[in-house]
């Protein structure tokens, strides 16, 4: 019976000792803890329908007008998202260009807009059509 006694013993502190190293080292090793919070959430925290943006320079004249059916703000980048942009850019001397597209991301210093699908570029008779164009808006 002596004998049962001690090997049960031996045995419960082999066990212990295992599960003691264990749940130290998955304590080293552990990943960090996941948020789920929605901080890196991509939301839109403000949309503004029928979008009409216009750009001037230091004497007052046009540069750029930029329309959007709707334009969607992100916090977390700061980013942009444009459905349906329209942009006319306004140059010296030279009659304005027309630039459309179906879907635009516009940076967060709001100077790049990348356009994609079907993305269509007016300038006196010439039209270009292509399916990803970046512009810059300065």
């Amino acid at each position: 019976m002596m004998q049962w006694d001690k090997q049960k013993t031996v045995f419960s502190t082999i066990l212990l000792l295992l599960l003691s190293v264990s749940w130290w080292l998955s304590s080293i090793f552990s990943t960090e803890k996941i948020n789920f919070d929605g901080d890196k959430r991509h939301d839109p925290d403000y949309f503004i329908k029928q979008l009409i943006a216009t750009q001037t320079n230091e004497k007052g004249l046009k540069t750029y007008v930029l329309k959007a059916a709707l334009y969607e703000h992100f916090p977390d980048d700061g980013t942009a998202r444009l459905v349906k942009p329209y942009v006319i850019k306004y140059r010296d001397n030279q009659d304005p260009i027309y630039i459309s597209a179906d879907i635009g991301w516009l940076s967060r210093d709001g100077k790049q807009l990348r356009l994609t699908g079907n993305v269509k570029q007016r300038q006196d008779n010439n039209v270009v059509t292509t399916n990803r164009m970046n512009l810059w808006l300065e």
